[in-house]
């Protein structure tokens, strides 16, 4: 039999692979007979977050399969509705489906939609099984049977080092590579209500896996500006951190590369390990989501929150030249306004980096059937966003969205030069109030907001961030607005001085 073509839609960024996606190419290539009977291509949407077009697009290939793997940000429905077309216009072709925006999609909606099989979890095993068994239809002349099945993947790979690697099998464009995300394990032994990582196990990639994706990546991509280390916490395995660590840190020095390590800050770091992430090009990544206790309880995170606040402090001790980054979900299960406020003022005064995501549900999570259970509110879109929870009203919860993109204002506004941001952090000190932070914050970003020069280029900031809810605090503003900011700094806090 002639090979045959099977396509993947490809979506995420254009042009570039998801990182799940090059994983699975590089494994059914590599998997007999499936590898040698079907040649797998990738099919990047024309327009970002949109499947318009893309039935066209598949069924002009003629392919004999095709997996639609839906971005976590991208649209079920749409998704469903680009198969349904495609069945119209190729009824013999087998379709399927994964990804976490479609882990809802029931076996009645996949047959209205013309989808053969749904895919839960990690695609690589099951993919291979599928396309093994529409290649032995395709050879005895079988036609689809028209009922769909759900096929799970279970543990997923027991080793990964098992997988080929996209990178090291040139499923990048190296020369255009920007940004590499880079697996050093898959899957995570935190149960977080909300997140679906947790669905399968840790398992991590050895050292040498990791440093010879890393080695060829820096080797061989001259606009690559950062690298993401993607698993749920960098320092759990201390072993394979003290050794990637040592190993990374001299190159991305000596080429000026960004690493982004992330960790949960549920674990006191050991002082050595921090010591080598004391580096300009280390961005460390603290997932604190929040510090009332009741919530990491009802998130399924440890609840000792005094715990975490310490280990923040320490690793931003520890290493003092990394960039250090918090970063809070708003909405979650049981935060009120005052226990949402007290997370975001204690991180507020820490200084660092600010990163405040809105939560969503993802298809299939804990958190999801909550919401379906309790009849709660969220967007009927991707990605899902929570309207309301158990504790926050829809009103209250859209208050406290637009009261912390003021907040964000006004710490972009500070952090425009390092004389204003002395002076923020120095007169929040001097407050006798709740929340000193966070009042001072409101207090100027209305002041900016009302002023002849600065209104403008705030509300082009606001206007900017509209719906995106991880702003970095320090961005936004050039510095060229610095002396016009804190001059307007200086009038407010002269009428507070008043006020007081």
């Amino acid at each position: 039999m002639a090979q045959k073509t099977f396509i993947i839609v490809a979506t995420g960024d254009l042009k570039k692979p998801p990182i799940n996606i090059a994983y699975t190419k590089a494994y059914l290539d590599h998997c007999a007979p499936v590898g040698r009977r079907l040649k797998t291509s990738l099919l990047f949407p024309r327009r970002q977050g949109s499947f318009a077009g893309v039935a066209e697009q598949v069924a002009r290939l003629d392919p004999a399969a095709v997996l639609f793997h839906s971005h976590i940000e991208w649209s079920a429905a749409d998704c469903l509705r680009a198969c349904a077309r495609l069945r119209r216009r190729r009824p013999g072709l087998y379709i399927l489906l994964s990804g976490e925006p479609v882990n809802k999609v029931s076996l009645a909606d996949a047959a209205r939609h013309g989808v053969d099989y749904l895919i839960r979890g990690e695609a690589e095993l099951p993919a291979a099984k599928i396309l093994k068994r529409v290649l032995a239809d395709l050879t005895a002349g079988r036609p689809r049977s028209g009922k769909p099945e759900i096929h799970y993947a279970g543990r997923g790979v027991s080793d990964p080092d098992t997988l080929p690697s996209p990178y090291l099998n040139g499923y990048f464009d190296m020369a255009a590579l920007k940004s590499a995300q880079v697996i050093v394990a898959r899957g995570c032994d935190n149960k977080c209500l909300y997140c679906s990582i947790n669905q399968s196990s840790l398992r991590y990639h050895s050292f040498g896996r990791i440093k010879a994706e890393l080695a060829y990546i820096l080797e061989n991509a001259p606009a690559l500006r950062e690298i993401l280390l993607t698993v749920s916490d960098i320092y759990a395995d201390r072993p394979l951190a003290r050794r990637l660590l040592a190993w990374l840190r001299p190159r991305a020095e000596r080429d000026g590369i960004k690493i982004c390590l992330c960790t949960n800050g549920g674990r006191a770091i050991p002082p050595a390990l921090l010591k080598l992430s004391d580096s300009p090009c280390f961005d460390i990544r603290i997932g604190v989501q929040s510090l009332a206790p009741g919530v990491l309880r009802a998130i399924r995170r440890r609840a000792d929150a005094e715990g975490l606040k310490r280990n923040i402090l320490r690793i931003r001790a520890g290493a003092p030249r990394a960039t250090v980054g918090l970063e809070l979900i708003r909405g979650l299960p049981g935060d009120t306004e005052k226990s949402y406020r007290d997370t975001l003022e204690w991180c507020a005064a820490s200084g660092l980096e600010l990163f405040v995501n809105h939560l969503f549900t993802i298809a299939g999570t804990e958190l999801d059937r909550l919401y379906d259970e309790r009849g709660l509110r969220r967007e009927t879109g991707c990605p899902y966003y929570v309207l309301n929870s158990d504790a926050l009203s829809a009103p209250r919860l859209a208050a406290l969205t637009r009261e912390t993109r003021l907040v964000f204002l006004a710490l972009s506004a500070a952090r425009t030069s390092p004389a204003f941001t002395r002076d923020f952090y120095a007169a929040a000190a001097r407050l006798r109030r709740p929340h000193p932070h966070l009042f001072l914050a409101l207090a100027l970003a209305r002041w900016l907001l009302k002023g002849a020069l600065t209104a403008r280029t705030c509300r082009d900031y606001l206007k900017s961030h509209a719906g995106k809810d991880n702003i970095l605090s320090s961005a936004g503003f050039s510095r060229r607005n610095a002396a016009e900011f804190h001059a307007a700094f200086r009038q407010l806090a002269r009428a507070l001085a008043r006020e007081a």
